[in-house]
């Protein structure tokens, strides 16, 4: 196998473009370069924090992230309120509705209000796991994400605790399927 290691090559890639300013070849990557585009986000006014909402299965977790001082913007701030109290449940809703949309396991929302409305401005697939576990409970959502019961559920959970929860429990369930099935 001739040519260079990844790592060398992925070496090589940044170095070239941090000095000469040429990006990767196409080659035989599967990423796709985006370039010739421009990506335009409304502003939002007034809002002086954004709320962070991770969905796993049917549990939020929630806090406010406030703006950074003389600025605008949140995310990366540091500055971050975990008070479930001052969450608005309208947030936890609309994390809930785009969680089941996209038919997610899990998913993060950023979230601000245009008019007094609260609105998603980024959805990720990545969150702080540490972040999650400092909220010191959780809702858990009965029913729909518009008009379902949203209820606390108080501690501390790992996130990766409940995502191994929730595929126990889908094997579990489906493994009841399958004996129920084959004991007729």
């Amino acid at each position: 196998m001739g040519g260079l290691s990844g790592l060398a090559k992925r070496s090589r890639d940044a170095t070239r473009l941090l000095v000469k300013g040429v990006p990767p070849s196409h080659g035989s990557r599967r990423t796709i370069l985006q370039k010739n585009y421009l990506l335009l986000q409304e502003f939002l006014p007034d809002n002086a924090h954004d709320t962070r909402v991770t969905v796993i299965g049917n549990r939020a977790f929630a806090f406010r992230r406030m703006n950074r001082p003389d600025d605008f913007r949140a995310s990366g701030s540091g500055r971050i309120d975990f008070d479930p109290a001052k969450v608005d449940p309208r947030m936890v809703r609309l994390a809930f509705e785009a969680q089941r949309r996209l038919e997610a396991q899990s998913l993060a929302v950023d979230g601000l209000y245009r008019a007094g409305e609260p609105v998603i401005v980024e959805i990720s697939y990545y969150y702080e796991g540490w972040a999650l576990h400092a909220c010191p409970g959780h809702w858990e959502l009965h029913g729909e994400p518009t008009d379902g019961e949203l209820r606390w559920v108080e501690g501390q959970v790992h996130p990766q605790d409940a995502i191994l929860d929730d595929f126990l429990s889908l094997v579990r369930r489906r493994r009841h399927c399958t004996v129920a099935e084959n004991s007729f």
